[in-house]
């Protein structure tokens, strides 16, 4: 069977800038980061995959998927591959790939500093 699927019509081909918040750790291998969809965000919810690696040997990289309403935040929560070493702050590259309902997409990349 072929689901039927809606199709937006619409002028606006801007891609959601997604802004990215704190990052901390949880118990074993869970990190959260908090991720905002833009306000100006019309044909939202913002939806994506966000990707975290350590910026060391640390411990093994994570994914995580999210679906954000725009001007809404978020913790998105990412299970990483192995435990990372607890007590201390370690750097990561956050990888994101957003996009809405229209198809418009972005890829973004940031460093941050995960807090235990």
């Amino acid at each position: 069977k072929h689901r039927s699927r809606t199709v937006l019509i619409s002028a606006e081909s801007n891609a959601p800038k997604m802004k990215v918040g704190k990052a901390s750790m949880k118990k074993g291998r869970t990190a959260t980061v908090r991720l905002t969809c833009p306000k100006d965000e019309e044909t939202g919810p913002c939806r994506g995959i966000l990707r975290l690696k350590p910026k060391s040997k640390i411990g093994a990289s994570g994914k995580g998927r999210f679906s954000i309403r725009a001007g809404r935040s978020k913790a998105v929560r990412v299970k990483l591959g192995s435990a990372v070493e607890a007590g201390r702050p370690w750097p990561a590259t956050v990888r994101l790939r957003a996009s809405d309902r229209l198809g418009n997409t972005d890829r973004s990349t940031r460093r941050i500093l995960v807090r235990p």
